[in-house]
Parts: structure tokens; C-alpha cells; sequence
């Protein structure tokens, strides 16, 4: 361990754990990821034996995409002005229940075409939203000294999320 003016500095690979929060927010990230792309992945699936419409089908990751392109900068601004911690959880607030919805939907065959491409409109903005908050959170929660190790983390998270998503709405 370095020492610092506050006391001994954690090493290791797991360091952040040690910062009071990360483990929570290290862990909805998990969730967050797996939904996000199980999300995308259930959508594109249905929309796809629904109509067998190719167009149709990549219109839904267009649509998923589309807040990063035209929204990005805003979301930067909503990330750099408003709490950070809140607002990630407000999104996840607005998410889970349409995510709840939208999946009694799915599950009961009642879901009308139009409310694919709403939903995953929802998730990209839920997204790009997530994506400038997350990241200048994380920074904010462990402090510079822990950032590369905390990153690391939230990638892990978010490529392991991802994988599991996907794999889980197949």
C-alpha cells in the first residue's frame, strides 16, 4: 500500500471495493448492462418473427442508437449540471417499471409493434443518459487516485453485463 495524507491507499484489483458505494454502484451497473441488451436483444427477436422484415428489425437498433447521435451532448450537460447518483437512478427508476410492462407484454403476446421501437427509444435514452453520468460518477465516488482501478471495474461490468444480456434474452 502507498501511504497518502488520509492513510494507507488500497491496491490491488479490487481497490475500489474499499470506497464506501462502489460495490453498489458497481453492481447496478451489472444490471443495468444485462438488461439493456436483453432488452435489445427480446425486441429485435420479436419485431423480427413478427414481420420478418429485415428493415423493420434494424430499425429497432437504429432507434436504440439514435439518442447517443442526437442526445449525447445534452446528456452531458444533464451529467455535468444535476447529481449524478440521481440522476442514474432516476433513469433506472423511469426503466424498471417500463421494462416490467413492457415484458408482461411480451410474455402474454399482447405487445402492439409500435410499442418495440417506444421501448427501445426509452433504453437509448435510458442509455446515453447512463453513459456521461456513470462514468464522471464513478470518478467522483473513488477519487483520482482510484479512477484507472474503478474504470476497469465498470468495464468489466459493462462487457460482462453485456454478455449476459444478450445471452440471457436469447
Amino acid at each position: 500500500m502507498t501511504g497518502t495524507a488520509q492513510g494507507p491507499r488500497p491496491t490491488g484489483a479490487r481497490a475500489s471495493f474499499s470506497v464506501p458505494g462502489f460495490g453498489r454502484t458497481w453492481a447496478t451497473g451489472w444490471m443495468w448492462h444485462g438488461s439493456r441488451w436483453a432488452a435489445i436483444f427480446v425486441s429485435t427477436f420479436e419485431v423480427n418473427r413478427r414481420t420478418g422484415n429485415p428493415l423493420l428489425v434494424q430499425i429497432v437498433g437504429s432507434v436504440f442508437f439514435a439518442p447517443m447521435f442526437f442526445g449525447g451532448i445534452l446528456a452531458g450537460l444533464v451529467s455535468d449540471r444535476f447529481d449524478r447518483a440521481r440522476t442514474i437512478s432516476g433513469q433506472l427508476l423511469v426503466l424498471a417499471p417500463a421494462s416490467l410492462v413492457m415484458g408482461v407484454l411480451v410474455a402474454t403476446d399482447l405487445a402492439p409493434l409500435w410499442s418495440f421501437y417506444v421501448f427501445v427509444l426509452l433504453v437509448g435514452v435510458g442509455n446515453v443518459v447512463d453513459m456521461t453520468s456513470r462514468r464522471t460518477f464513478v470518478l467522483d465516488l473513488v477519487g483520482p487516485s482510484l479512477v484507472t482501478n474503478a474504470v476497469a471495474l465498470e468495464s468489466f461490468a459493462l462487457f460482462g453485463g453485456n454478455t449476459l444480456g444478450s445471452a440471457s434474452g436469447g
